[in-house]
């Protein structure tokens, strides 16, 4: 048996946006290895889409990966 996992960027901005509705204080996305599927670039770029300015990474690749979409108003952790 296969498993498989889709990630639709739709059902991620509307992920984002319930999420903001409940909480009040700024999100830290936390993006790793290849975005889980869909790369880190997409993965960040749907994020920043959606005001999303803070982000935390585990490798230094990861972080020049983020750093390489050349947002000047982003904070990596």
């Amino acid at each position: 048996m296969q498993t498989r996992m889709t990630i639709n960027a739709g059902d991620m901005t509307k992920n984002i946006k319930t999420l903001k509705e409940h909480i009040k204080v700024p999100i830290i996305a936390v993006v790793k290895m290849n975005g889980y599927g869909i790369t880190i670039e997409n993965a960040v770029d749907i994020w920043y889409q959606n005001e999303v300015r803070f982000f935390a990474a585990d490798e230094t690749s990861e972080v020049m990966k983020i750093l390489s979409l050349g947002y000047d108003d982003i904070h990596i952790l």
